[in-house]
């Protein structure tokens, strides 16, 4: 009869070394090894998801101060160009109490012929004209200029005012 029974145990194809004894204790040694290793990716992911959130408010933090840089920097353009302005207004009163000539220049060689005297009354024109045209299109490019700035100020403050809603929000 153990005879019969070693000669059942080889025709089922198993080896004298394998034992359910062998199995199970593998099996217990996977089950360990897969309860530290999902034990580690939770920790691991924990601490990620922790650096994440502080990274996150980091660079709020920095956006906020940007903003906060950029409105003040806004805020001084307008009184730089407010003080520009009141110069050139200042200047351009100073300068209709006396005659106004275009260009002037001290050495304007003579003319040595009417071909060159006209050519230099056409340049004259010319010259005039462009300037009553920059004239008119200062003012229009400083209003110009300055609307851009107070539009990028209270963009800044409209972004900041969003950011500070969609934070309280989330939180």
């Amino acid at each position: 009869m153990a005879l019969r029974s070693y000669i059942l145990s080889v025709a089922s194809d198993h080896d004298a070394w394998e034992s359910a004894g062998w199995e199970a204790a593998w099996e217990q040694t996977d089950e360990l090894e897969r309860e530290q290793v999902l034990g580690l990716a939770r920790r691991l992911a924990d601490q990620r998801r922790r650096q994440q959130a502080e990274h996150v408010a980091e660079l709020e933090e920095l956006k906020r101060g940007l903003r906060e840089r950029a409105a003040e920097v806004s805020r001084r353009e307008l009184e730089v160009e407010r003080r520009y302005r009141e110069l050139e207004d200042r200047d351009a009163r100073a300068k209709e109490g006396r005659l106004s000539r275009p260009f002037r220049r001290a050495e304007r060689p003579a003319a040595p012929d009417a071909e060159q005297a006209y050519a230099t009354e056409i340049l004259t024109r010319r010259e005039a004209e462009l300037e009553e045209r920059q004239a008119l299109l200062d003012p229009r490019e400083r209003t110009v200029t300055e609307r851009e700035t107070a539009l990028r100020a209270r963009e800044l403050v409209v972004e900041e005012a969003e950011l500070s809603r969609t934070q309280r929000s989330a939180s």
